[in-house]
């Protein structure tokens, strides 16, 4: 479903993204104009908040207590980023910061970009066993 002036807000623990439209409402209910703010969620759902005399502070707490995610789900992520960016592990660039362990300085080169010395070699180390047993 689709609103006008929609701006995307990652904040809910569901599987969907909120989608807000920030209208400040004026009903008039028996000469009393009440200020609503008037959020709609990506499926449909309407949530509608009191903003009657709270600044924005407690208007944005309140939107985060409702629809956030909760202080340990948010440190679970934080503590699995923090596992991924381990600069002691590696993998595809695309999860790690090294790709292999050659990447690290101090550590052997990686024989596709620099050759080995012969010694390191496999066929050279045979030759050089054979050779020495003479």
């Amino acid at each position: 479903m689709m609103f006008k002036n929609m701006t995307p807000f990652t904040l809910s623990p569901k599987s969907f993204v909120c989608l807000f439209i920030f209208n400040i409402v004026f009903t008039r209910c028996d000469r009393l104009y009440l200020l609503i703010l008037t959020l709609y969620l990506d499926d449909g759902e309407q949530v509608l908040v009191d903003v009657e005399g709270k600044d924005h502070k407690e208007i944005t707490n309140h939107v985060k207590m409702v629809l956030g995610k909760s202080d340990k789900v948010l440190e679970a992520e934080a503590l699995a980023k923090m596992e991924l960016s381990n600069p002691a592990n590696f993998g595809p660039k695309k999860y790690f910061l090294r790709e292999c362990i050659s990447e690290v300085e101090g550590q052997v080169p990686h024989p596709g970009f620099v050759p080995l010395p012969k010694e390191m070699t496999g066929k050279n180390r045979a030759k050089l066993a054979a050779g020495s047993g003479e």
